[in-house]
C-alpha cells in the first residue's frame, strides 16, 4: 500500500507480480512500466502520473493526471473511473496529453471543461 512517492523511471519496471497496487494518497510516477496483471491497480487517493504503461486494470477513486505535458499514460487493462476520481487530461494543443486504454474505459463522472489561453 503506498501513501508517500513511488517513482518509476522510463525504461525501469514494477512488477508486483499478481498483487493488487493500492494507493491511499501521495504519488505514483510511471515512466516505465507498473505491473500489476491479472489484477488491480487500486487508486483510492493521491495521484497516478506520467508517460508510462500500466499493465493491469486500473480503478480511479484519487487523480489520475495527464502525462508529462504532452505524454500518454497507457492502460493495458480496463479503466474504471469512480465519482470520487478526478481524471485530469489536457485535450487542447498540437500534442494533446492522454490516458488511454487498450481495453474498456467506464467513466463515472461529470464533465467540468476549463478554458485555457495561452498569453
Amino acid at each position: 500500500m503506498n501513501a508517500g512517492t513511488v517513482s518509476i523511471a522510463s525504461g525501469s519496471t514494477l512488477d508486483i507480480q499478481g498483487s493488487t497496487y493500492v494507493q491511499t494518497a501521495g504519488v505514483t510516477n510511471v515512466n516505465g512500466v507498473l505491473s500489476a496483471a491479472p489484477t488491480l491497480v487500486d487508486i483510492r487517493g493521491g495521484t497516478l502520473s506520467g508517460a508510462g504503461t500500466i499493465v493491469a486494470n486500473v480503478s480511479n477513486g484519487g487523480t489520475v493526471a495527464r502525462g508529462n505535458s504532452p505524454g500518454i499514460l497507457f492502460a493495458v487493462g480496463n479503466y474504471t473511473q469512480t465519482p470520487a476520481g478526478i481524471l485530469d487530461i489536457e485535450i487542447a494543443g498540437l500534442t494533446p496529453s492522454v490516458a488511454d486504454t487498450s481495453s474498456f474505459a467506464s467513466l463515472a463522472m461529470q464533465l467540468w471543461p476549463e478554458r485555457w489561453t495561452s498569453n
